[in-house]
């Protein structure tokens, strides 16, 4: 694709997986991008019949990891591009997942905990790192005794069994996120429309 404009910088490559505000950037790594593009489109022929339901959080994210790791090999030769595309797509993921948070209820003390919880989480989650998102959301937790104002009223509360819960729940809603973000990334336009 060819575009040229009075501000723009001529595209001969497009890359689906680099928003259109950072090609600019990488106006000179034709072949490279070539390269990601291809390894992008084979993950996302991998990754499409894989199911969705019933996924935990966990998987989700190593299939993510899984097309960073593609796209380094794509490029070996080249790790200041690999880390540059990386380094885009991961910020492009937690500001998606970020914003998502953002718009999740907190009706409830509870739901509060979780979604202050869930934005520290995709706040400093790595999508190029293999995590335990259990531990990861246990050390993301804010102490629970100071969010849940149940814990005034009702001193019976057991302190480690909301813990656990907001855990549990916390990790199911971490799933939700990232299944969003997982089925932005297999559409022909992962960061159009946002």
């Amino acid at each position: 694709m060819s575009s040229k404009g009075s501000d723009s910088t001529p595209m001969n490559v497009w890359c689906p997986i680099i928003p259109v505000e950072n090609m600019r950037e990488f106006s000179r790594q034709e072949k490279g991008l070539r390269k990601i593009t291809d390894a992008y489109y084979d993950w996302c022929a991998a990754m499409r019949p894989k199911p969705l339901v019933g996924t935990t959080v966990g998987v989700l994210l190593d299939r993510i990891r899984m097309l960073m790791i593609n796209m380094g090999i794509a490029v070996g030769q080249n790790r200041e591009l690999a880390e540059a595309v990386q380094k885009i797509v991961s910020e492009k993921l937690r500001t998606g997942a970020v914003q998502i948070v953002s718009m999740m209820p907190t009706e409830s003390s509870e739901k509060k905990a979780i979604k202050k919880t869930l934005a520290l989480f995709f706040a400093r989650v790595k999508f190029t790192r293999d995590i335990d998102p259990a531990e990861e959301i246990r050390t993301s937790m804010p102490d629970p005794a100071s969010l849940i104002s149940q814990q005034e009223t009702n001193p019976q509360v057991d302190l480690m069994e909301l813990r656990r819960s907001i855990t549990k729940r916390s990790l199911e809603e971490s799933a939700n996120v990232v299944k969003r973000l997982y089925v932005r990334l297999l559409s022909p336009d992962p960061w159009g429309d946002e």
